[in-house]
């Protein structure tokens, strides 16, 4: 399955509902929760969505749905390799426009939420740890393989996990 249709998935009723309950756990002070519009240059820029204020300041957030079971750990994907050899940054590697990362497991209903410049920051500092390399994955999406490195939510700085 590729992020079209994983995004396809993830607008699903019942988890737009679980993604709108995480960030309001973890922002108890935000007035609206709104998807980017699909193909818009935020979206392209890793803002999947955009989180208001009660005062009007609003902050862009990337979602990460999870389809298994929360089991401590976060999915930080490094590489895509295109069909043909191009490869590219993931986005844990890459400059997005967004200022917050969550990520819903669905099963478990488990939501954690974390500051992305503080987490590339960390990653950076940490990303040549041979723990960390040992523990990969990849998946295979329609033109292209991604390349993941699991990581333990309790190792990653600044992040809130909550239960739904």
């Amino acid at each position: 399955m590729g992020w079209r249709e994983d995004r396809d998935r993830t607008k699903a009723e019942d988890v737009e509902a679980l993604l709108r309950q995480g960030w309001g756990a973890v922002c108890p002070f935000i007035d609206t929760v709104e998807l980017t519009p699909d193909g818009s240059e935020l979206q392209r820029m890793g803002v999947d969505r955009e989180i208001t204020y009660g005062d009007g300041g609003v902050i862009h957030a990337e979602d990460k749905v999870r389809w298994r079971r929360y089991e401590g750990d976060l999915l930080l994907e490094t590489a895509h390799v295109f069909d043909g050899g191009r490869t590219e940054p993931g986005w844990i590697e890459k400059e997005l426009w967004t200022g917050y990362l969550g990520c819903l497991w669905v099963p478990s209903k488990m939501f954690w939420a974390g500051s992305f410049p503080i987490m590339q920051k960390w990653w950076q500092d940490v990303k040549h740890n041979h723990t960390y390399r040992r523990i990969s994955t990849q998946k295979n999406n329609n033109g292209y393989t991604s390349y993941s490195v699991i990581v333990p939510v309790e190792d990653v700085p600044g992040g809130r996990l909550v239960s739904l």
